[in-house]
């Protein structure tokens, strides 16, 4: 049930998705209920406003309910208000539903999905609704969001004949057209090969599936000249499949058709039947094959005027004798110098060609090798030492066989993951310098990999010198890598695990940071955890794309708001990490330590124990009280507080006791 909302009748009903038309404060909605996954009602607030205001982070919720969410967030940090009449169907509201469920209400959209038309449309009307939907499925691609399922039932025909896009939840970001997305959501009947095989969408995904809904929707009435245009919509590699603009100028006022490189989609027109060299166009799949046809027709014969006299013959010239062995012998000179220069050539080009074509090659397997290390960081399952040792060795072979910047950075990368330094463990001064000689090769120090590899030795070492000086550089030196690396990572979807690699190394340093100012009294700690704050906020929109790294990171988080006592973040960045919480005990048990021993550095000592199923904390009560809030136990908390609060000016008391006031529901066990 959900407050405010009147269901008039339910039009979807699947085990994992309740679809209702519902009138909310005297208006017509629709809502989506997710039955993926249940959260804690807590975390209604954060839903809301990731989802209409377009910022936060989802990653706390699952990867089933963020996927999903993410979409709606994009229509409204990216695409904004839908215009009247709506063009799309904007997010209205969200939240949690009274059984745990995550629910988005979008306004509804007057009109007749196009699969349930009850009659066929006129030409006219046909032609209208096909500009329209080549309009707002254009606007999308200038904004650099593809919309990922686009079929007949999810394009809503007007009265006023546009056409309308529902179902937001497949959008994605697609900032360049030679890049995908991820994305798990899609009808597999009408799904582009990439978004099958890979889990990727395109903005040539959307003209794959917008070429199949403009036949379905003419049907037998397809004008013609349309079928070839929509043919080469269905190319098998999406960046050349035409750009949406140039189809629609090309559909309704002939202009050229150009695909995402800017080459021409389909060959011109036939001439007429008997032009000389006539252009026979052959399909095979849905690539266009053009061949030139021989004209097979006799030449006419050359007119009188084309043909001209000899040219006279010119006399030898004078005091040159007429010696053939002469000729001979010079005519073979230049002949062997002329065979030395091209054999030299050729000898000169194939070493260069072999060389570009191993480095190629070698920059392709590195490409490789790094979709592997995607895997690694964002399946549970295969991110263990194992994975991480065959990536390392793999690497290590190939840069091996073929030095590159691409070889070398990735080489990099696998060897501090392999050395383990994104872990607390001691470590040598030895080791260190080993792996700050592979980590700073000279070959590929400005490489994205060999950046976040700089970022992880050196945050590393940052986090296990703790408490001496020169932690204080090697944070510095993390933090460089990582700003550097900000302006050389692709801005895709598909680099989000890796952005949310680096951030997790940034904040790293920046905790260690924060940690030794707060305890020195530096004034620095305040500048260093409002930019450790302002990236925690950016990460919220990738975090989502990281399921192994992304919680790890939102710990930090937790601990640089314990280190200065910003208790409303503090508790926030806790209930993003309690959302999906494991039920395996030890795992609970190490976050719910967490809680208690990220709020500052009195609280590293706190310790926890379970005597006959109760969990039993020993620590400071400004410790005890604020993981105590974090966990929901408010009994237990105004206890603590009661304890320590009196007379103690250097905690927030006043901070805990308004969230404390705020909070309600079950204590975590």
């Amino acid at each position: 049930m959900i407050h405010d909302q009147e269901v008039e009748r339910i039009l979807r009903d699947t085990p994992d998705r309740l679809v209702s038309l519902v009138n909310r404060a005297g208006q017509r909605c629709v809502t989506r209920v997710l039955r993926v996954a249940r959260i804690h009602p807590r975390f209604a607030t954060l839903v809301r406003h990731a989802v209409l205001d377009g910022r936060g982070s989802f990653a706390a919720l699952g990867d089933d309910v963020a996927m999903t969410l993410d979409g709606y967030a994009i229509a409204s940090r990216v695409l904004g208000q839908s215009g009247q009449p709506p063009r799309w169907a904007r997010a209205v509201d969200a939240g949690v539903d009274s059984d745990g469920y995550v629910y988005v209400t979008t306004a509804f959209v007057e009109g007749t999905p196009l699969d349930e038309l009850a009659a066929p449309l006129g030409d006219d009307a046909l032609a209208g609704a096909t500009v329209a939907l080549l309009a707002v499925v254009g606007e999308l691609h200038e904004r650099g969001v593809a919309h990922g399922d686009l079929k007949l039932s999810n394009l809503v025909l007007r009265d006023d004949g546009g056409v309308s896009l529902i179902d937001l939840d497949t959008l994605r970001e697609v900032p360049r057209p030679d890049v995908g997305a991820p994305t798990r959501d899609r009808t597999e009947s009408w799904a582009a090969p990439e978004q099958l095989v890979r889990h990727e969408t395109w903005l040539g995904s959307d003209l794959w599936t917008l070429a199949r809904v403009v036949r379905e929707l003419w049907g037998d009435r397809l004008p013609e000249g349309w079928g070839p245009s929509l043919a080469s919509c269905r190319h098998p590699d999406p960046v050349r499949r035409p750009k949406i603009q140039s189809l629609r100028g090309h559909l309704f006022e002939g202009s050229a058709l150009f695909d995402h490189l800017g080459e021409p989609c389909v060959a011109p027109p036939e001439p007429t039947s008997g032009t000389a060299g006539a252009v026979h166009t052959e399909r095979v799949g849905a690539a266009p094959k053009t061949e030139r046809v021989p004209d097979l027709a006799p030449r006419a014969a050359k007119s009188a005027t084309a043909i001209s006299a000899p040219a006279p013959i010119r006399p030898a010239p004078v005091g040159r004798a007429n010696s053939g062995c002469l000729d001979l012998f010079e005519a073979l000179g230049k002949g062997v110098v002329a065979a030395s220069i091209v054999g030299f050539a050729l000898l000169c080009a194939g070493a260069f060609g072999l060389k570009y074509f191993l480095a190629y090659r070698a920059d392709r397997d590195a490409d490789a090798l790094m979709s592997e290390a995607k895997v690694h960081k964002t399946d549970p399952h295969h991110n263990g030492s194992t994975e991480r040792e065959a990536l390392w060795r793999k690497a290590d072979a190939l840069h091996g066989r073929t030095a590159t910047a691409r070889t070398c950075a990735v080489r990099a990368l696998t060897y501090a993951w392999q050395q383990r330094w994104q872990f607390e463990e001691d470590w040598s001064q030895a080791d260190f310098d080993k792996t700050s000689v592979v980590v700073n090769d000279a070959l590929c120090r400005a490489e994205p990999e060999a950046l976040l590899a700089r970022a992880t030795v050196y945050a590393g070492a940052c986090r296990r010198r703790a408490g001496e000086l020169a932690a204080v550089m090697d944070c510095e030196v993390a933090v460089a890598a990582v700003s550097e690396l900000w302006a050389r990572v692709p801005q895709s979807e598909g680099w989000h695990w890796f952005r949310v690699e680096a951030a997790w190394q940034e904040l790293r340093a920046r905790s260690a940071l924060v940690a030794r100012y707060v305890a020195t009294k530096n004034a620095e700690s305040a500048s260093q955890a409002a930019a450790a704050f302002a990236r925690c906020e950016d990460a919220g929109l990738w975090t989502p794309f990281a399921p192994v790294n992304g919680p790890e990171l939102v710990e930090e988080c937790l601990a640089i708001a314990g280190h200065v006592q910003d208790v409303p973040r503090f508790l926030r960045y806790a209930d993003q990490r309690l959302v999906g919480l494991s039920t395996v005990a030890k795992e609970r048990r190490r976050v719910f330590a967490l809680l208690y021993t990220s709020g500052g550095e009195e609280c590293t000592g706190a310790t926890l124990s379970t005597k006959r199923g109760v969990l039993r904390v020993i620590g400071a009560p400004w410790c005890q009280a604020l993981g105590h809030v974090a966990r929901g136990c408010t009994v237990d908390a105004a206890v603590a507080m009661t304890e320590g609060g009196l007379g103690d000016t250097t905690h927030r008391w006043d901070a805990l006791a308004t969230e404390l006031a705020a909070r309600k529901g079950p204590c975590l066990l």
